[in-house]
Protein backbone atom coordinates (compact mmCIF):
# COMPACT_ATOMS: atom_id res chain seq x y z
CA UNK A 1 0.00 0.00 0.00
CA UNK A 2 1.20 3.47 -0.81
CA UNK A 3 1.22 6.24 1.78
CA UNK A 4 -1.43 8.21 -0.13
CA UNK A 5 -3.70 5.15 -0.11
CA UNK A 6 -3.11 4.79 3.63
CA UNK A 7 -4.04 8.43 4.23
CA UNK A 8 -7.29 7.88 2.32
CA UNK A 9 -7.94 4.75 4.38
CA UNK A 10 -7.64 6.76 7.61
CA UNK A 11 -10.04 9.34 6.15
CA UNK A 12 -12.43 6.50 5.31
CA UNK A 13 -12.27 5.32 8.93
CA UNK A 14 -13.26 8.81 10.07
CA UNK A 15 -16.04 9.16 7.50
CA UNK A 16 -17.45 5.72 8.28
CA UNK A 17 -17.42 6.39 12.03
CA UNK A 18 -17.96 10.19 12.20
CA UNK A 19 -19.10 10.30 15.84
CA UNK A 20 -16.04 8.48 17.15
CA UNK A 21 -12.73 10.20 17.96
CA UNK A 22 -10.05 10.36 15.30
CA UNK A 23 -7.07 8.04 15.68
CA UNK A 24 -4.05 9.42 17.50
CA UNK A 25 -0.78 9.93 15.66
CA UNK A 26 0.65 6.89 17.48
CA UNK A 27 -2.30 4.74 16.42
CA UNK A 28 -1.93 5.87 12.81
CA UNK A 29 1.78 5.04 12.86
CA UNK A 30 1.09 1.58 14.27
CA UNK A 31 -1.48 0.97 11.53
CA UNK A 32 1.01 2.15 8.89
CA UNK A 33 3.80 -0.09 10.19
CA UNK A 34 1.51 -3.10 10.39
CA UNK A 35 -0.44 -2.68 7.17
CA UNK A 36 1.90 -1.11 4.63
CA UNK A 37 3.07 -4.45 3.21
CA UNK A 38 -0.48 -5.54 2.32
CA UNK A 39 -2.19 -4.60 -0.94
CA UNK A 40 -4.75 -1.84 -0.46
CA UNK A 41 -7.48 -4.09 -1.87
CA UNK A 42 -6.87 -6.66 0.88
CA UNK A 43 -6.98 -3.96 3.55
CA UNK A 44 -10.23 -2.56 2.15
CA UNK A 45 -11.73 -6.07 2.22
CA UNK A 46 -10.55 -6.41 5.84
CA UNK A 47 -12.12 -3.04 6.72
CA UNK A 48 -15.43 -4.09 5.17
CA UNK A 49 -15.26 -7.36 7.13
CA UNK A 50 -14.57 -5.35 10.28
CA UNK A 51 -17.59 -3.10 9.72
CA UNK A 52 -19.78 -6.19 9.27
CA UNK A 53 -18.52 -7.90 12.43
CA UNK A 54 -21.43 -8.17 14.88
CA UNK A 55 -19.21 -7.86 17.94
CA UNK A 56 -16.86 -4.99 17.07
CA UNK A 57 -18.14 -3.57 13.77
CA UNK A 58 -19.90 -0.70 15.49
CA UNK A 59 -16.53 0.69 16.55
CA UNK A 60 -13.76 2.21 14.47
CA UNK A 61 -10.65 -0.01 14.24
CA UNK A 62 -8.39 1.16 17.06
CA UNK A 63 -5.43 -1.22 16.70
CA UNK A 64 -3.97 -3.07 13.70
CA UNK A 65 -5.28 -6.47 14.84
CA UNK A 66 -8.80 -5.16 14.22
CA UNK A 67 -7.93 -5.45 10.52
CA UNK A 68 -5.10 -7.98 10.35
CA UNK A 69 -7.37 -10.67 11.79
CA UNK A 70 -9.19 -10.57 8.44
CA UNK A 71 -5.97 -10.81 6.43
CA UNK A 72 -5.35 -14.48 7.16
CA UNK A 73 -5.06 -15.24 3.45
CA UNK A 74 -1.58 -13.79 3.70
CA UNK A 75 -0.70 -16.59 6.12
CA UNK A 76 -1.62 -19.05 3.38
CA UNK A 77 0.64 -17.20 0.94
CA UNK A 78 3.53 -17.34 3.40
CA UNK A 79 2.87 -21.02 4.12
CA UNK A 80 2.98 -21.62 0.36
CA UNK A 81 6.47 -20.11 0.31
CA UNK A 82 7.46 -22.64 2.96
CA UNK A 83 5.97 -25.42 0.82
CA UNK A 84 7.99 -24.30 -2.20
CA UNK A 85 11.14 -25.44 -0.42
CA UNK A 86 9.61 -28.92 -0.03
CA UNK A 87 8.59 -28.91 -3.69
CA UNK A 88 12.23 -28.09 -4.64
CA UNK A 89 11.14 -24.94 -6.45
CA UNK A 90 13.49 -22.03 -7.05
CA UNK A 91 12.52 -19.68 -4.21
CA UNK A 92 13.34 -16.06 -5.04
CA UNK A 93 12.05 -14.43 -1.84
CA UNK A 94 15.19 -13.46 0.12
CA UNK A 95 13.30 -13.16 3.40
CA UNK A 96 11.81 -16.65 2.95
CA UNK A 97 15.27 -18.06 2.23
CA UNK A 98 16.71 -16.35 5.31
CA UNK A 99 14.00 -17.77 7.57
CA UNK A 100 14.16 -21.24 5.96
CA UNK A 101 17.89 -21.35 6.67
CA UNK A 102 17.40 -20.04 10.22
CA UNK A 103 14.94 -22.87 10.91
CA UNK A 104 17.36 -25.51 9.66
CA UNK A 105 17.40 -25.31 5.87
CA UNK A 106 17.60 -28.62 4.03
CA UNK A 107 17.42 -30.55 7.33
CA UNK A 108 13.73 -29.53 7.47
CA UNK A 109 13.07 -31.86 4.55
CA UNK A 110 13.67 -34.85 6.84
CA UNK A 111 11.03 -33.89 9.45
CA UNK A 112 7.87 -35.85 10.13
CA UNK A 113 4.57 -34.37 8.95
CA UNK A 114 3.63 -33.13 12.42
CA UNK A 115 7.08 -31.61 13.00
CA UNK A 116 6.90 -30.02 9.56
CA UNK A 117 3.52 -28.44 10.40
CA UNK A 118 5.00 -26.89 13.54
CA UNK A 119 7.96 -25.54 11.56
CA UNK A 120 5.59 -24.19 8.91
CA UNK A 121 3.75 -22.18 11.57
CA UNK A 122 7.08 -20.97 12.98
CA UNK A 123 8.05 -19.97 9.43
CA UNK A 124 4.83 -17.94 9.05
CA UNK A 125 5.29 -16.24 12.43
CA UNK A 126 8.95 -15.39 11.81
CA UNK A 127 8.21 -14.15 8.30
CA UNK A 128 5.55 -11.76 9.58
CA UNK A 129 7.79 -10.56 12.43
CA UNK A 130 10.62 -9.86 9.99
CA UNK A 131 8.27 -7.99 7.66
CA UNK A 132 7.08 -5.73 10.45
CA UNK A 133 10.65 -5.25 11.68
CA UNK A 134 11.76 -4.30 8.18
CA UNK A 135 8.84 -1.88 7.90
CA UNK A 136 9.84 -0.25 11.20
CA UNK A 137 13.51 -0.08 10.24
CA UNK A 138 12.60 1.65 6.97
CA UNK A 139 10.84 4.49 8.80
CA UNK A 140 12.61 7.85 8.94
CA UNK A 141 14.31 8.52 12.27
CA UNK A 142 11.97 11.48 12.90
CA UNK A 143 8.95 9.16 12.84
CA UNK A 144 10.71 6.50 14.92
CA UNK A 145 11.44 9.18 17.51
CA UNK A 146 7.77 10.16 17.68
CA UNK A 147 6.72 6.53 17.89
CA UNK A 148 9.13 5.37 20.57
CA UNK A 149 9.89 8.62 22.33
CA UNK A 150 13.63 9.09 22.33
CA UNK A 151 15.87 6.74 20.42
CA UNK A 152 19.36 5.96 21.55
CA UNK A 153 22.30 7.14 19.53
CA UNK A 154 22.57 5.00 16.38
Amino acid sequence: MKRTEFDKLIQLFDQTYPKQPKLTVAQEMMFWISLQSYPVEAIMAAFISHTNDKEIGAWKPQVPVNLTRYLQESDIDIRNKFQEFYDHKDVKDELAIKIWNRLGGASLLRLTVSESEKKAQMFVDLYKQEQIGNNYNALPKKIKTKLIGVLGND
